[in-house]
């Protein structure tokens, strides 16, 4: 799975099914070539400026890296929290006292 980043939107690709493609209709939607009389009062938003989508891509660019940048962080979190229990349980199982002898000469022949 791929993301790419056009025009401000996220969008996500994934890759044909060709099992699934035989299932799906297609089925035509209406066409709006007319406004609707809601639609005649409203105000339009201005079009955006090339400068105004290319700081919006910014913006996104920058979210999906703090994003990565908190993961990585929570990782190595977990990993070091892991590790300390790690050393801790065996300081307590080497603390117990006992001592660990060598085997007899007669179990190696």
């Amino acid at each position: 799975m791929t993301l790419h980043l056009r025009a401000a939107v996220l969008k996500v690709w994934r890759p044909p099914r060709p099992h699934l493609a035989a299932s799906r209709k297609r089925t035509l939607q209406p066409c709006r070539c007319q406004p609707d009389q809601q639609d005649l009062g409203e105000a339009e938003d201005p079009p955006k400026t090339l400068k105004s989508d290319s700081q919006e891509i910014q913006r996104l660019k920058e979210q999906e890296l703090q994003k990565s940048r908190n993961v990585a962080i929570a990782t190595g979190a977990i990993s070091i929290v892991i590790g300390v229990l790690y050393l801790l349980t065996v300081q307590l199982l080497d603390s117990r006292g006992v001592h660990l002898e060598p085997p007899p000469p007669e179990a190696f022949s």
